[in-house]
This record gives structure tokens, sequence and C-alpha cells, in this order.
């Protein structure tokens, strides 16, 4: 397989690590995709030593130099702010960011060429790519790559950068996957994109963009590295620190339900199931607890307040509880020590890394029939699959979990096993084919030039 270039930029959501120059930590958005991030380059690094690799993430409110970050794994690249606050674009006359407004330049107005803030991220992302002095870019997720096809059609990086977008969500991306597949024509046009699961490529495809142009690779990452980390939460006591620092009583199980707190993510449907099991008498022994503070979306800045009211609302407030931020370590520990974890998005998506976490560390799996879940979990054998929207269908799960022990045990084991074959090794195969192939072809057309 051929080296990688020897200078790679990724476009990531946000990165880890600790500032070399003042030693202090970077504050960092904890999610799915910054744990993709990481996993992506741990293993792009340990493969390719040689590949000097610049990280581009977003969330600033202004734009700023490249600085020397050192990531957890022990690996320094180099990191560069990409401004998507917009106040003066998004926000509306209360200075909050206004979701109809979002939507409208994102997604509705993709396509204008006077779209003020398109061209604010084209600029900074061609400037990204210059300081990274990249001839490929590995963009994670939309917005990046439509970022980097408009700098190239605005004149502002070379006609031949090379653009890989991983794709994880298709939610609310119509207008945006149709943008590229207008742009992207197989081999010739530079793009490539890997869709996280089936449903994410049959979305892409139905947008129009070219079987040709695209890869199905699955999420995967270093169990054995997750593992340590477990273990190391629980010779800390890191889970009973969560306890008592939230409230849970020590006595009772704990129904783990991780993720970001936006919109979407099947929350109002897990409270509205706890609402259920309390009505029968199934949550005496167990509570519900749903992490993700902070890690929220601006454009609903009040999503936390209506998750609180609506706990108030259906009278679960001693069953139902909103935990508190929690580190990496804390977050991992809660894994391993929760009896059930229950994930139950509305709309479809890639196969998460709450899940493979949480079934790498031995808890059983509850979720939504969609997405890239319903590609991996068997009903009944290494999880429990549930009908999107329906509460009565997940409190009846949830139940069926707690309550047959035998079961419960089925599903731990058999979830472990799952996880455990979603290695970081698969997931780096699958990028590296695109990555490779990417290159073989930019060096084949050189070729062609020459004669």
């Amino acid at each position: 397989m051929p080296p990688l270039p020897n200078r790679l930029l990724i476009c990531a959501d946000d990165v880890r690590g600790r500032w070399l120059a003042t030693g202090g930590e970077k504050p960092v958005r904890e999610s799915g995709l910054v744990e993709h991030t990481h996993q992506l380059l741990a293993g792009l690094v340990r493969r390719h030593p040689g590949t000097r690799v610049t990280v581009a993430y977003t969330g600033a409110a202004e734009p700023g130099p490249p600085a020397e970050l050192l990531i957890p794994e022990g690996v320094r690249v180099r990191a560069l702010p990409i401004a998507t606050q917009f106040p003066e674009f998004l926000n509306d006359r209360s200075d909050r960011t206004c979701p109809i407004r979002t939507h409208r330049c994102y997604e509705g107005a993709v396509d204008q060429p006077d779209n003020a803030l398109w061209r604010s991220l084209a600029e900074q992302y061609a400037k990204a790519v210059k300081e990274a002095g990249a001839t490929h870019v590995v963009a994670q997720n939309i917005d990046p790559v439509v970022a980097l096809v408009k700098a190239r059609e605005m004149g502002l990086v070379c006609a031949d950068l090379r653009v890989t977008g991983l794709i994880h969500d298709a939610v609310d991306t119509g207008r945006r996957f149709g943008f590229l597949a207008r742009r992207v024509l197989g081999s010739a046009s530079g793009v490539r994109l890997i869709a996280g699961s089936g449903s994410v490529c049959r979305a892409l495809l139905s947008s129009g963009v070219p079987e040709s142009a695209i890869s199905t690779v699955i999420n995967g990452m270093d169990a054995g590295r997750f593992r340590s980390l477990v273990a190391r939460a629980r010779a800390a006591g890191a889970f009973r620190r969560v306890r008592e620092r939230n409230g849970l009583d020590p006595r009772h199980g704990v129904i783990l339900v991780p993720g970001r707190r936006v919109p979407g993510r099947g929350h109002e449907d897990v409270i509205r199931a706890a609402e259920v099991l309390v009505r029968r008498g199934r949550l005496r022994n167990a509570c519900v607890a749903i992490t993700g503070a902070g890690l929220v979306d601006p454009r609903w800045p009040a999503y936390q307040d209506h998750l609180a009211r609506l706990i108030r609302e259906a009278g679960v407030r001693d069953h139902v509880h909103l935990l508190g931020p929690l580190s990496r370590l804390e977050m991992a520990a809660c894994y391993g020590s929760c009896d059930l974890v229950v994930h139950a998005p509305r709309m479809p998506g890639p196969l998460g890394y709450s899940l493979i976490e949480a079934m790498l560390a031995g808890a059983p799996v509850i979720t939504t029939a969609q997405g890239g879940a319903r590609e991996v979990i068997d009903h009944g054998r290494n999880g429990l699959l549930v009908p999107p929207g329906r509460p009565p269908a997940l409190a009846e799960a949830v139940e069926t979990a707690l309550t047959n022990r035998e079961l419960h045990n089925r599903l731990a084991v058999a979830g472990r096993a799952t996880a455990g074959r979603l290695t970081q090794d698969a997931m780096l195969d699958g990028y590296e084919a695109a990555l490779t192939r990417a290159v073989r072809t930019r060096a084949g057309r050189g070729r062609t030039g020459a004669r």
C-alpha cells in the first residue's frame, strides 16, 4: 500500500490535547465526533509516522494561527481554529443563535454564490490548507467538504487538491448533498466520500452522488486502550464520585443515556418511557442518568431547560437525572458501572461511539432500529432494537432487560464480542483504501499529463 502524503490536513469538529507552548489543556466540546477524530489521528500516525498532520477544528469565535498540540495518544499535531460562531449571520435580536437563520445559511442557501457564511468558511479552510502545506484533506462531516469544494471553485486552493469527506450525518443535509452531487463526477473531481453507515450511503446516492465516489466504512476503535481506561476509572473510584456529585442513590442501578443534549437524540422518548416505568413500579431500584452536560447545539440554547421541564411535568424528578459535566475518565466509569445503556435517536445516523464504548465495557444496549445501529445490532442477541419515537416500546425493552437477568447477561457478552470486532484497524483499512486510491489517481493523472 503506498504511503500517505507527507502532509495531511484533517478538518475536525474538535480535538483534545495540551498546548505545548503553555502546558495548558485545550478546552474541548466532547462528542462522538471528537472520539472519532482521535481514533483516526492515533491510527494514521501510528501507521504513517512520516506524515505531518495539521488539525483544523471548529467552534472558535475568531480565526487564529496554528499552534503545537500534544494529543492524549502522545502524538504532536498542529492545531488551527476555524471560526464557526458567525453571530452576524446566525443570531437573532436577542443575540442567540437562531435555528431558522442557521438552516437558511448552511442548508437553504448553500448554492447562492453571495452566501457570506460559506465564503468565510471557504476562505478559512483554504488558509488551513496553505498553513498545512497539504495536498490531501480529510474532512469530518459535510460542512468542511462543501467549504473546500467552494474554495476550489473560487480559486483559493489548487485545482488538484484531494478531499476525502467522512460523512457521519444525513439529517437535514439534502441541499448540501445535492451541492456535492452536482460537482462530484467520480475520481476526476478530486472528492471521495466515506459514509459512516449504509443509511448515510443511501442518502448520498439518493441525492445524486455517483456510487463510484462513495465508500462505506463503519466506525471502529482501539478496544484495548478503551478497556484500560475503564479499568483505570474503576480503580480510581470515578463512578462513586459521579454518583455523589449528582445525588444518585448508591443502592440504585443506573440506566445510562449518553450523547449530546440536542434535539432528535430521543431524550424526550427516554423521559416518557421512564414515566411509563415509574407507573409500573419498575424504577424503584434504578434511575435514569442523562449525560451530555455542556454538549449542546447553539441553535437550541434552551434544550436543556426543556428537558428539565419535561422531567418535572412527567413527575419523574426522583428517577431521571441530568448529570453534570463528566471527564473522559468519568464517562468511561459510567459505561463500566451502569446496568444498561439506552441510545434512542429519532433520526438515522452511523454506529456511534457511545454504543461501541458501552458494548466494550460490557453494558447491554438498547437503541432504535435505524441507521448504523440496525446494521450491527441483532435484536435479542447483542442488543435490543425499538422503533424510533415510541416511548412505550422503549419502556418495554428497558423493563425486559432489567428483569430478565439471563437475557441481560447474554446481551452483555455478545455485545462485548461484537464491539471487539469493530476495531480501529478495520476502520483505518477502509479509510486508507480510499485515501491511497486518491493518491494513486492523482499520480496517474500527473503521469498522463507528462506524456
